[in-house]
């Protein structure tokens, strides 16, 4: 009886011994959390007992983090359920190199994506991020991560992107200069290729002879916009990675001469068709008119019955918009009649006058 006893004692006391190893031990796994209070799900994955020798390329980026929030969009057709997803990236690899990139990524981005999760429920819809998305690549020994940060311009957040381009030890970055030699280019051939590529999308559709160049402000608004975008310092800024198919591609600034600053372009370098004129500055058009503006201020004086006396009061004013094609091809001599209210100005009335005929049609035909 007496050795039971104490065979058992023994057991008990051995269990609880390796019971206060299991509890006491620090193990890191990784980790999913989720929470079903809401529509979103969080995952962080923890890389801390992977070994350098042990990095899986076909497995190089993973997600550190992603969420998703739904929200609804009321339009005229009705109501549009939309989905805010975030996710961001991670280097799978134990180096102090891919640790720090790792923090510095999450710090960049995690901000942006609460500040847009707080403008869904405030609001109902995101203002200033409308989702975090990444693509990465492989090619040779260099890895390509791109991470878009998706916005809406119209409200004054244009989309933004982060480029990384690591070494696949991912102990060292990968230096520009290592994708530019990739893609069989000097540095001058690549820098003389990006300016003619930036010059071509800041032309975009227009052809010097548009007929916004008539107006002198307009052509000195957007030579000072090319400028900036084909700049020497433009150019080193251009942020330049590997896609898939081993084509070289830059994310890189276009000037504005109307609207924000600069918006953010995501560009192949390989497949983009670049214009004739891509470097040329506008020019001012001058066209031969059958109409001149002196003429076409009389039409519309007599269109709207426009008199001095009317003039001098100052509640309404006739101004001159200049030469616009509209989209019947036909050119006009453009007019506003504008009436004050108060301290503000209301345009009531607009004016077309044809170049050629002199016929005049009203804003609403």
């Amino acid at each position: 009886m007496i050795k039971a006893m104490f065979k058992l004692t023994f057991i008990l006391t051995i269990t609880l011994f390796a019971i206060q190893l299991l509890v006491g031990c620090d193990v890191s796994t990784p980790s999913v959390i989720y929470n079903d209070s809401t529509d979103k799900e969080k995952s962080e994955v923890a890389n801390t007992d992977i070994e350098k020798d042990e990095i899986d390329i076909d497995h190089f980026i993973s997600d550190s983090y992603s969420e998703s929030k739904s929200y609804t969009i009321k339009t005229l057709d009705g109501e549009v359920e939309n989905t805010a997803v975030y996710r961001i990236p991670m280097i799978v690899a134990n180096t102090e190199y891919a640790k720090k990139l790792n923090a510095e990524i999450y710090e960049n981005l995690i901000e942006k994506i609460d500040k847009s999760i707080t403008e869904i429920e405030t609001n109902g819809f995101p203002v200033s991020c409308k989702s975090v998305s990444y693509n990465w690549s492989v090619q040779n020994d260099i890895v390509s991560l791109i991470i878009e940060i998706e916005s809406d311009v119209s409200l004054g957040y244009p989309t933004e992107y982060l480029v990384y381009n690591i070494s696949t030890t991912a102990e060292v970055p990968a230096e520009n200069n290592d994708l530019i030699i990739n893609a069989g280019l000097t540095d001058d051939e690549y820098t003389d290729k990006v300016k003619k590529i930036l010059g071509s999308e800041f032309w975009g559709e227009l052809e010097p002879e548009d007929t916004r160049f008539q107006d002198s402000g307009y052509v000195n608004a957007f030579n000072e916009a090319l400028n900036k975008t084909i700049s020497v310092s433009n150019i080193e800024e251009a942020r330049p990675y590997i896609n898939e198919q081993n084509e070289l591609c830059i994310i890189a600034k276009i000037y504005s001469y109307a609207g924000p600053e600069y918006i953010w372009v995501n560009i192949n370098t390989v497949k983009y068709n670049i214009l004739p004129h891509c470097l040329e500055q506008a020019e001012l058009v001058i066209v031969d008119t059958t109409v001149s503006e002196e003429r076409a201020y009389a039409i519309a004086r007599k269109y709207w019955n426009y008199t001095e006396e009317d003039e001098a009061e100052g509640s309404t004013v006739m101004v001159y918009d200049g030469i616009h094609e509209r989209s019947d091809g036909n050119t006009y001599h453009v007019f506003r009649m504008r009436w004050r209210v108060g301290s503000s100005w209301s345009t009531i009335d607009y004016l077309y006058i044809d170049l050629n005929t002199g016929e005049c049609s009203s804003y609403v035909e």
